[in-house]
């Protein structure tokens, strides 16, 4: 696969249970890019099951990532979800 090709990446990524996985041997500064992964996300949820914690630890990202998806939440760090006023940004 064209790693570099973002397009052909997302395009790969499936709404299903399984359609994330494509992202298992998607290198690791493509999975850093936090425009690439909220795309990904917007996909499929459980995309960020690939992200680097330091994404995932990041509040504005990942608030962004459950606005897209409410999947996303399940990787959000225990610090995030332990935060009342993250959690409240997070349902809303």
């Amino acid at each position: 696969m064209d790693w570099s090709d973002h397009a052909a990446v997302l395009a790969e990524i499936t709404p299903d249970l399984f359609g994330a996985g494509v992202l298992r041997n998607a290198p690791e500064e493509l999975k850093a890019n936090p425009e690439f992964m909220l795309k990904a996300v917007k996909q499929n949820g459980y995309a960020l099951e690939y992200a680097p914690e330091e994404l995932k630890a990041n509040p504005e990202f990942m608030l962004k990532a459950v606005k897209q998806n409410g999947y996303a939440l399940e990787y959000a760090p225990e610090e995030l979800k332990a935060n009342p006023e993250f959690m409240l940004k997070a349902v809303k």
